[in-house]
C-alpha cells in the first residue's frame, strides 16, 4: 500500500509537470517573423508527402474539394475522406456554429447515420445544445 506522503508527492508532481507544459505552450505561442520562419524551416527536412498530407487536411476542412480532388491527382496523396462528402461537412459545421443544432444533426445523420450511435456522449453534447 502506498503511503497518503507517496500519493501526495505524486499530485505535487503532476502539478509541476501541467506547469512546465504551460509555461512550454506559452513559450511556443511566440510570434515569428515570416523571415524568421522562412530561415527555421530552411534547416528542416520536411517529407514532401507530410506536407501534401498537411495541405490536403487543410483543403478537407476548408471545404475547398476541386483544390483537395486537384491535389490529389498531381501528387498522389489519398484524402482521409470521401472528396464527395466535403461540402456536407462543411454545412455540418456551419450549422453548428450559428447554433442550428437540429440542422447539423439531421446533416449529420444523412452523411452517416451510424455517427451518432457510435458517439453517445456527442449526441447528448448536442441535444443539450
Amino acid at each position: 500500500n502506498r503511503s497518503m506522503e507517496d500519493e501526495s508527492g505524486d499530485e505535487q508532481e503532476e502539478e509541476e509537470e501541467e506547469e512546465v507544459a504551460s509555461i512550454e505552450t506559452q513559450e511556443m505561442r511566440e510570434y515569428i517573423s515570416a523571415s524568421e520562419w522562412d530561415e527555421r524551416l530552411r534547416h528542416e527536412d520536411v517529407p514532401k508527402d507530410y506536407l501534401n498530407k498537411l495541405v490536403m487536411n487543410y483543403l478537407i476542412t476548408e471545404g475547398l474539394q476541386d483544390a483537395a480532388a486537384h491535389l490529389e491527382r498531381e501528387s498522389g496523396c489519398a484524402p482521409t475522406v470521401d472528396l464527395t462528402t466535403v461540402q456536407a461537412r462543411v454545412d455540418i459545421r456551419n450549422a453548428v456554429v450559428a447554433g442550428e443544432i437540429e440542422r447539423a444533426i439531421k446533416g449529420l445523420l444523412e452523411l452517416d447515420a451510424g455517427f451518432l450511435d457510435d458517439r453517445p456522449g456527442l449526441h447528448f453534447v448536442l441535444r443539450r445544445e
